[in-house]
């Protein structure tokens, strides 16, 4: 083992792996043990990079746990993928780059069908991506990341002129604007706060960077497990491991500069940042579901730092994963704005009404898509939050409900508007109920409305039983409004001729104050 102030490699005395691992049993008690044995738990793809914690059971029960760092060896298992898709780098340089020779375990990467393996990259001057073979897609190059789809689940065995990346020297990696895939360019992990960022000859720690919005402090990884992107936006918490592909944004064309594993600089402190704790604001989880997927981590809020436009409190939607089939996406766009998708839009804070727009994409026909906040505690008490179906106009007031469902169709986008905006407190009024007959032995039920509110629509008979509920808990928009009665009761049964009551209970979905009104009307068949 090769220790340092904060991590632990394990490697051979020449720094390199695989290793032989050695375990001895010592008795410290007084007495002899028999059949005594001992177990090394090694964590499950031991041999992927990365960091896992070992833990090691001694005398008397005593559990000791070490956290290793795992080199990159030139061998690569593949992971459970849900699509076969996994996003990855390559920390070794070759004499021969072309991909089809690094890459040549796989076979032939010419994609020819479903079942051929692909090797795929975001080409950011052109918003797209493209698919080897291409001339932006030529040659494998370490810090750059890939879409390699494995549909066969073939280890990838580099070739014999791999060579680990020096390191003697920082390591370079060119962003151009717009999104890149990278990845770590040692066989060794890399803190990610501790890349420094170069623009324009002159050199920038990365919170410096953050600070001057040269970059987005946030950083995407893939999980080929449930086809989800994860994120980390505290940056101190995120390591670049080997053979792992990474997202970042980069909002001007600059130059990361990577340190070897050995250079263990401090991370810079911020000199100005406000703690999470100090932060005035609130924020509302949202999870996405349906089609077999779940896009959770979404969410919605003010923060009294945040900005008009794209921000460091925004996390911003990296492009979908290539070959995916995008079974479901769902991220925050502004219709009215140039600020790109988000997987978490923060407002500023303080404002009398914002609205939010929340677009969900799926290409699954006829599946159940539900919405779901699991609370909205962090919203202040003199806030609603009002959320809105734009194709079928149904609305429904958040603190009341949990979730919103819908059913997806054909397939598309479905845009879900959420308002929030200060409670009012003026008790709504049901006034100006009249009972019309329409055709095919059916009314139409108007009333008024003087504010908005969730309404209840009930018929009763004479002796006040409920024969039909109407409508139950809907949202309506102040003024007037119109339901429809077929004649039948709650059974399906046709009401007999006489005098029937029109109960219509509203509740503000401001304060949670009701007003009530009934009405009687004449059946005449």
């Amino acid at each position: 083992m090769v220790e340092g102030p904060d991590h632990i490699y394990l490697s051979d005395p020449e720094g390199r792996s695989p290793f032989p691992v050695e375990l001895w049993v010592d008795n410290f008690g007084v007495g002899p043990k028999y059949s005594t044995g001992a177990t090394i738990d090694l964590p499950d793809g031991l041999v992927r990079p990365g960091t896992a914690i070992i833990k090691l059971a001694g005398p008397e029960g005593k559990l000791v746990r070490c956290k290793v760092f795992i080199p990159a060896m030139p061998i690569l298992p593949p992971r459970e993928s849900l699509t076969g898709l996994e996003m990855l780098s390559i920390p070794y340089e070759f004499t021969n780059t072309d991909a089809e020779h690094v890459l040549a375990s796989l076979g032939d990467l010419t994609l020819g069908g479903a079942n051929d393996p692909a090797l795929i990259r975001w080409d950011s001057a052109a918003g797209r991506y493209r698919t080897f073979p291409c001339d932006f897609l030529t040659h494998i190059v370490p810090g750059e990341g890939y879409w390699v789809y494995n549909p066969n689940a073939d280890t990838i065995v580099l070739p014999d002129d791999a060579q680990e990346v020096s390191t003697d020297d920082a390591y370079v990696v060119p962003l151009p604007r717009g999104w890149s895939q990278i990845g770590c360019p040692f066989v060794l992990p890399v803190r990610f706060q501790n890349i420094q960022v170069l623009r324009n000859d002159q050199l920038w720690s990365m919170e410096q960077a953050i600070e001057r919005d040269y970059i987005q402090p946030a950083v995407f990884s893939y999980n080929p497990a449930t086809g989800e992107y994860e994120w980390e936006q505290d940056l101190s918490a995120v390591r670049l491991n080997p053979f792992e592909g990474y997202w970042v944004l980069a909002r001007d064309e600059i130059q990361l500069v990577i340190p070897p594993p050995s250079e263990l600089a401090t991370a810079a402190t911020p000199a100005s940042e406000s703690s999470a704790e100090d932060s005035v604001g609130w924020q509302i989880q949202l999870a996405v579901a349906g089609a077999g997927r779940v896009c959770a981590g979404r969410a919605f809020g003010m923060d009294e730092v945040a900005e008009e436009g794209l921000d460091r409190k925004d996390v911003p939607s990296p492009p979908a994963a290539a070959g995916a089939g995008a079974v479901l996406q769902a991220e925050f766009v502004s219709p009215s704005h140039q600020t790109p998708p988000c997987l978490v839009d923060m407002r500023p804070y303080g404002q009398t009404e914002q609205t939010w727009y929340l677009a969900i994409t799926t290409d699954a026909s006829d599946q159940l898509i539900r919405v779901s906040w699991p609370s909205l505690q962090a919203l202040p008490a003199d806030m609603i939050a009002i959320l809105e179906d734009t194709t079928s106009g149904q609305k429904l007031w958040m603190r009341t409900n949990s979730a919103y469902t819908y059913n997806s169709g054909e397939g598309g986008l479905r845009l879900l508007k959420i308002t929030v905006r200060p409670a009012g407190s003026v008790t709504p009024v049901v006034s100006q109920v009249t009972a019309t007959a329409a055709p095919g032995s059916s009314w139409a039920i108007s009333y008024n409305l003087s504010s908005a509110a969730t309404v209840d629509v009930r018929i009763r008979n004479i002796s006040g039983v409920v024969v039909k509920h109407l409508v139950s808990s809907e949202l309506n928009e102040a003024g007037r409004n119109v339901v429809l009665w077929s004649g039948r009761s709650d059974r399906g049964t046709v009401v007999p001729s006489g005098r029937y009551l029109i109960e219509i209970q509203a509740r503000s979905p401001d304060t949670g104050q009701t007003g009530r009104i009934i009405s009687t009307f004449a059946v005449m068949r």
